[in-house]
């Protein structure tokens, strides 16, 4: 009797850490799979500040020009 329920605690205690495993396992892979999203966007906003950057010398050449007019 004791040693049925001694077996029984060390399975549910394995089954519990596989279990464990198993979330690390997925925590790990969304940590990734967010760095690699993280990675994209900030490429594509810096790509969004290169344009604002590129359009804001547009307005100010578009201001001296209307200046001189």
């Amino acid at each position: 009797d004791q040693d049925d329920d001694m077996e029984m605690l060390i399975r549910n205690s394995e089954d519990l850490l596989r279990e464990s495993q198993a979330m690390c396992a997925e925590s790990e892979q969304t940590g990734a799979e967010t760095l690699n999203l993280m990675g994209r966007q900030r490429e594509q906003l810096q790509n969004a500040n290169s344009h604002l950057v590129g359009a804001q010398a547009y307005f100010v050449e578009a201001k001296d020009i209307l200046k001189q007019m």
